[in-house]
């Protein structure tokens, strides 16, 4: 059997010489391929077949979609076509056969949940068109001869982040390795502070007498008085490395007709989900699907947008169009449509060169997605790029399912709420035996799981999209709703940071929408065996609806748990390094590295087992001969056999301007500071396992952290 595989797995690499390698200069070929099996799966979803004969044809297929899964990874198109037909045959059966037309109420319901189940259909069909094919892009290099550089304005837009959230950004700007830049800070908020801090570290400072139009008004303002050929944009807390320049410059030499290279959206601390819900180093970041798959897929087709930060323009596209658009909330997403309808081009480097702080607050990332929510609606109601001119129709379909994708609040709800329909008030969402369930539904459900999984790996681990869109579903239909009716209503909201919390708490103000969908879920596992004694002649829809709740009832919980707010008690964010060192004490020197570190401190093992006194004096060496002299306290050690670990407290003040961006920069300008993930692969089963032991996870280390 192994050797039979290991031929199969040759003849797959042959395979992918002449077919990939034609894919990768015809891209169209693999869109061909692809149009070909949906006609086929057409054609085959109209068998009318009972539950025994659709189990005899959908087996032997998801049977092969576990092979290419296990062995031969990189036939994606394979796995994407045979999802397809699972999924277009359980949607013929559930139009045609399952709709229950007996009653008024039954019949709302059903409908409403097939629609419910059709976006999320469309949803599929345009995220498997959009990542068929992502693009894995390498620098271009800069000629030798500087004079040829383009001149880069770099902007840092603030309007009430800390001085320790933008002291990092401003100062590893200043770093870029890039002679021909200049940084402006460009502030928004009219703080003297800010102004002193920018001039202090040797920025330009900007402001303006008024907050017109946020932050796009905030950079159509600095463009008007700076003159660069590209404008680089980084938010407050998104901190550059110094390679950044150099490592997108090169693709404007290369395209005159490029106006935007967008580089990915990282973030040195846990979001909300990976802290709170005890993950880190597990489970990928939220964003990183979108960063590191969606984007890279949007590249084949021109499709790139802006996404605010971590990227650079060209200033002659921006003035062609007007500046930044100002007319929605996500200026970023709406400027790149119109500078694609207008004819100019956008690329995306997916190699992290800078970093920021993920929202790491339930309450916070409610407010962010919120804000995203309604900018990608009011896009959708107000600059339809279904009905744009000038844009491609492999354009208009990426940004149809940028947009779409901010309504799953109507279907998670619907779907949260359908078994509850027959359980509590006995109205049945579907027609249909348990048998029929599982011979369609059941093939659907996991050829989407495995191409999902095979398609991420280890940007998105399986079932935690349900978890994200849960999480968010309440506001993200109550804004969705309000934005489709009045466009013009909301304003920009800058999303909060960074929050010190010295105890654990639950965050009951903005997770009480779910704490009510958590009651009906639990409300409908009590009313499950009741149905199931009171109507003996319905066990196929007690079973039916019965484990469907229940699962609900799981992915609600784990939701409900990401309000659950760890402790953070440091005022700056640890970020791991491994750098040397030495320790000073009275006039002798030990050797050791530093774990972490930051502004306000360092963690560090020393090569020698010894007592520590409360106040040392540490030398970091960093790369290129730099070094960092500190003062600093004692916080904590233990000395082990061989060697010492200690916690440091930093003594600076906030005179010590060159020792902060000294430290900074060690921290943050490496070019290769942020290139490697450090979260598993997906596995379909482990991952679920991770949902269902949610709560026991939580509160094993919230006893534990008391202790």
């Amino acid at each position: 059997m192994t050797a039979l595989f290991r031929k199969a797995q040759k003849g797959a690499r042959r395979f992918d010489f002449l077919i990939y390698r034609s894919v990768g200069t015809y891209p169209w070929l693999k869109v061909v391929i692809y149009l070909l099996t949906i006609i086929v799966s057409l054609y085959f979803i109209t068998f009318k077949l009972y539950w025994k004969e659709q189990l005899i044809v959908s087996t032997p297929i998801l049977l092969l979609m576990l092979i290419i899964y296990k062995w031969f990874p990189k036939e994606r198109i394979f796995m994407l076509t045979l999802s397809f037909a699972l999924s277009f045959r359980y949607f013929y059966w559930r139009a045609t056969e399952t709709i229950n037309t007996y009653y008024t109420a039954s019949f709302i319901v059903s409908v409403i949940l097939l629609l419910a189940e059709l976006y999320g259909f469309l949803v599929l069909i345009l995220g498997y068109f959009e990542i068929i094919e992502p693009i894995n892009r390498k620098p271009v290099p800069l000629p030798e001869d500087i004079s040829k550089w383009p001149t880069v304005d770099i902007f840092i837009p603030t309007y009430d982040e800390p001085l320790e959230v933008l002291r990092p950004t401003i100062a590893a700007a200043l770093a870029i390795d890039y002679p021909k830049k200049k940084v402006y800070v460009l502030d928004d908020g009219r703080r003297p502070e800010v102004k002193k801090l920018a001039e202090e570290l040797g920025a330009h400072y900007i402001t303006r007498e008024t907050n017109e139009g946020a932050k796009a008004g905030n950079i159509n303002h600095a463009l008007k008085l700076t003159n660069g050929d590209l404008i680089a944009i980084f938010d407050a807390d998104h901190v550059p490395t110094r390679s950044f320049l150099q490592m997108t410059v090169g693709f404007f030499l290369k395209d005159p007709k490029l106006a935007l290279v967008q580089t990915p959206h990282h973030f040195y601390n846990p979001d909300v989900y990976e802290r709170n819900l005890y993950l880190e180093k597990v489970l990928p970041e939220e964003q990183q699907y979108f960063y590191h798959l969606v984007q890279p897929g949007k590249d084949l087709w021109n499709a790139v947008y802006f996404c605010g930060s971590c990227a650079v323009l060209k200033r002659k596209a921006l003035e062609e169009i007007g500046g930044i658009a100002q007319d929605t909330v996500t200026e970023d997403a709406h400027t790149s449509i119109k500078l694609h309808a207008r004819g100019w081009n956008s690329v995306y480097l997916g190699i992290p060169q800078a970093a920021g702080i993920a929202t790491d607050r339930y309450a916070y990332y409610v407010s962010q997605r919120g804000r995203w929510t309604r900018g990608m609606i009011q896009i959708f109601r107000l600059d339809n790029p279904l009905f744009k001119k000038g844009l491609t129709i492999p354009q208009r379909l990426a940004y149809l399912n940028s947009m779409i994708h901010f309504f799953s609040g109507y279907a998670r709800i619907v779907f949260i709420l359908a078994p509850l329909s027959y359980l509590l008030f006995g109205i049945y969402p579907l027609v249909g035996t348990a048998l029929d369930v599982v011979a369609y539904a059941f093939p659907h459900l996991i050829g989407a799981v495995l191409t999902g999984s095979l398609m991420s790996k280890n940007v998105r681990h399986s079932f935690w999209t349900e978890i994200y869109e849960t999480a968010r579903s309440y506001y993200s239909l109550v804004i969705s709703t309000v934005t489709l009716i009045n466009p013009r209503k909301g304003r920009f909201v800058v999303t909060p940071k960074v929050a010190k919390e010295d105890e654990y708490y639950f965050d009951i103000r903005p997770v009480r929408p779910l704490l009510a969908l958590l009651a009906l879920t639990i409300l409908g596992i009590i009313f499950t065996p009741i149905r199931w004694k009171t109507h003996p002649d319905e066990i196929d829809a007690v079973l039916i609806n019965g484990f469907w709740n229940l699962f609900n009832f799981f992915i609600v919980l784990a939701s409900t748990f990401v309000a659950f707010e760890r402790p953070q008690r440091r005022r700056y964010y640890r970020v791991e390094v491994d750098l040397p060192c030495q320790v000073w004490i009275r006039s002798k020197g030990y050797i050791g590295k530093v774990e972490d570190l930051s502004e306000g401190g360092a963690k560090i093992t020393l090569n020698k087992a010894i007592d520590l006194p409360k106040n040392v004096d540490l030398i970091i060496f960093g790369k290129q001969g730099k070094r960092v002299f500190v003062k600093a306290e004692v916080a904590w050690y233990v000395k082990l056999e061989n060697s010492t670990i200690a916690g440091l407290k930093f003594n600076l003040t906030d005179e010590d301007i060159e020792t902060r961006k000294d430290i900074i920069q060690l921290i943050y300008s490496p070019a290769d500071k942020w290139i490697y993930t450090e979260a598993e692969e997906d596995n379909p089963l482990k991952s679920l396992g991770r949902v269902l032991t949610t709560p026991v996870r939580v509160v094993s280390h919230m006893v534990k952290s008391k202790k």
